[in-house]
């Protein structure tokens, strides 16, 4: 299935996951001494600005659930709703990705060619992935409006 469908599915899978993970891109700019806290609690939004590249690292079967690891360099832009606070966030997205029942026909019925689908097209397949994990590594941050 990773074969055929390669990684432009879950590389979007992804993509969508940081840009509603706001709350957790929040704690984890929480600690870092240079930012202001009370600036970086009001951060609401998350947008990818660039990743190059969506490495899957590994990936097991067991029980007809795969387990897929991967690797995302990010930057994303960490912005408050009023726009007062926007940071440049540099990670290392890391993480695994649960895909159910893939021993099924559902999952031999999809051949889909998702290199030539828009973004929202892809996207609509979402809900074949169960779950995702992910946490941020490496994570450095700019105050760009300082």
């Amino acid at each position: 299935m990773l074969k055929s469908w390669g990684e432009c599915f879950l590389w979007e899978v992804v993509w969508d996951y940081v840009e509603h993970d706001a709350g957790t891109l929040k704690e984890v700019l929480r600690p870092k001494c240079y930012l202001d806290p009370d600036s970086t609690d009001k951060i609401s939004t998350a947008e990818i600005q660039t990743a190059d590249e969506f490495i899957i690292s590994g990936f097991t079967e067991k029980d007809g659930i795969l387990a897929v690891s991967f690797e995302m360099p990010a930057v994303i832009i960490a912005e408050s709703a009023d726009g007062l606070v926007c940071y440049r966030v540099t990670a290392y997205c890391e993480g695994v990705l649960e895909i159910p029942d893939v021993n099924s026909g559902e999952w031999n019925s999809v051949n889909m060619n998702f290199k030539d689908m828009r973004r929202d097209e892809i996207l609509s397949f979402r809900h074949l992935v169960k779950s995702v994990s992910l946490s941020y590594e490496d994570v450095e941050a700019d105050d760009l409006n300082a």
